[in-house]
């Protein structure tokens, strides 16, 4: 998961588990990166190294999903700033306010702008992590798409090597 995360948003990570650093600052298009969590979470949940590390060291299973990505269409009628505080209000919504973690990245190419978030799967509890939260929201408000328009949002899970399980879901407004 921590390759995965430096690589969707443009990032040098350092891997605990394998001991390697997956080293994707070369990476162009990322305008703006931003992690956000519940106002009670511990400050390594800020830090994106740390919260991929720990992601991964708390499931036990080799097989684990450990996060989700969704990927969000943004329109090219807004500016930068527009689209940063668009994808900042959805995922404070949609996801935060329901205890979880969002790493996201918007990228900003001029014919196709889009954001990529990834989410914890578990809640952030005073203890920790709980217990898995993101499909139960998944299934209950289809992503909230009608807030952003028309949009594709394309959701994938992680195993704990970064390979991806695509699962495609079309929503339109």
């Amino acid at each position: 998961m921590v390759a995965a995360a430096a690589y969707r948003l443009g990032a040098a990570l350092r891997d605990r588990r394998y001991g390697v650093t997956h080293n994707y600052l070369g990476k162009r298009g990322v305008t703006h990166a931003e992690i956000m969590a519940p106002a009670a979470a511990p400050h390594w949940a800020h830090d994106r190294e740390a919260l991929w590390n720990t992601v991964e060291a708390s499931e036990l299973r080799k097989d684990s999903q450990l996060a989700r990505l969704i990927e969000v269409g943004l329109p090219i009628e807004l500016s930068a700033a527009q689209r940063v505080a668009l994808v900042r209000d959805y995922v404070a919504e949609e996801f935060v306010a329901k205890g979880m973690i969002a790493d996201f990245c918007v990228r900003g190419n001029p014919t196709n702008p889009h954001a990529h978030i990834l989410l914890t799967l578990r809640a952030l509890t005073s203890s920790g992590f709980g217990p898995k939260e993101l499909d139960r929201i998944l299934e209950r408000k289809a992503l909230g798409a009608s807030d952003l328009g028309k949009a594709v949002h394309y959701a994938a899970t992680y195993s704990p090597r970064g390979h991806a399980r695509p699962a495609r879901v079309l929503v339109a407004a």
